[in-house]
């Protein structure tokens, strides 16, 4: 009897002993694979974000687009996409220098991000080009009135080194799923869109400015 009355006391110590080296175990375990983890968790941001701007990527904004469109509710709020560049960033960089235009674009792509919401995702779509993706906005009027705030914050000057810099962008929209059922062809619609306010204004940001935020056509 004594020494079944034992057992269970020299099973709970034996249990206990064999978590404590578990947990010695994994502890070391988690020590040896905490650079892996950070190492994958770099290589995931690169992979989905731009490296200069942290923005995300190509690959990302695509990715959002297509889960925004998808868990939208049908006739109601709307998904639409801004395209835009930088009106005479080239010049900036050779007067310049590329560094400054470096920071120029951080400075922007901050800009863009404090204007949007949570739900929405700003890009860097490559070079000077820049796209913004709302989700859940009201529709065109919306999406203009979030075009308009955006084209002000980046109206105001940019202090780079202690030196400000203006710069002027023009801007296209286009509207899921009216202008693209797709988000390759949501950009080339925000593109085109983007791309008529050019002739107007040439030799003139500031018309560029004016006029970027009207609809590029008439929409059924």
């Amino acid at each position: 009897m004594a020494l079944d009355a034992a057992e269970p006391h020299l099973q709970l110590r034996a249990a206990l002993g064999q978590i404590e080296a578990l947990l010695h175990e994994n502890a070391f375990l988690r020590q040896s694979v905490a650079p892996l983890e950070q190492a994958l968790a770099d290589a995931n941001r690169l992979a989905l974000h731009d490296e200069l701007t942290g923005l995300a990527n190509r690959r990302l904004v695509t990715e959002r687009f297509q889960r925004a469109i998808t868990h939208r509710e049908p006739q109601s709020q709307r998904v639409a996409l801004l395209f835009m560049d930088v009106d005479g960033f080239k010049r900036i960089n050779d007067d310049l220098g590329h560094l400054t235009g470096d920071r120029l674009l951080r400075s922007i792509a901050a800009r863009l991000s404090n204007c949007v919401r949570a739900c929405d995702t700003v890009s860097r779509y490559g070079g000077d080009e820049f796209v913004v993706l709302l989700t859940d906005c009201e529709g065109e009027d919306g999406a203009l009135a979030a075009l308009e705030h955006i084209r002000a914050q980046l109206r105001e000057p940019h202090l780079i080194e202690g030196a400000p810099i203006e710069v002027s962008a023009c801007i296209g929209l286009a509207i899921f799923p009216t202008d693209g059922e797709d988000f390759d062809s949501l950009v080339q619609s925000a593109d085109a869109a983007m791309a008529e306010q050019k002739p107007r204004t040439k030799g003139s940001k500031g018309e560029c400015r004016q006029r970027a935020a009207e609809p590029s056509r008439a929409r059924s």
